[in-house]
């Protein structure tokens, strides 16, 4: 089967599920400080999957670390949405 196929049964795990749960983190919580952090979160998370996606695998994989960037961008995204629609408070750890 092609690298590239999509089927539904399998997983991502170890390396690339940790750094994609941590970019969740970061860009859902990026929006709970401010609404425009949330929006450079999901630009930075654009820059660094577009950046290590197409490099060459090597010994390091450069395509996990892009993972933290796709997690990134759905946080961020997530976090943006749903404080706009209302249903998540904005500023909640930003300055008081």
């Amino acid at each position: 089967m092609s690298p590239l196929s999509y089927d539904p049964k399998t997983t991502v795990g170890g390396a690339a599920a940790t750094l994609t749960m941590a970019g969740l983190a970061i860009g859902l919580i990026a929006g709970l400080v401010a609404p425009l952090y949330a929006i450079i979160a999901g630009v930075a998370g654009v820059v660094v999957a577009g950046a290590f996606w197409f490099i060459p695998a090597t010994s390091w994989q450069p395509r996990t670390i892009a993972r933290l960037g796709l997690g990134l961008v759905v946080g961020a995204a997530l976090s943006y949405a749903l404080a706009r629609l209302g249903l998540l408070p904005q500023g909640v750890l930003g300055p008081r």
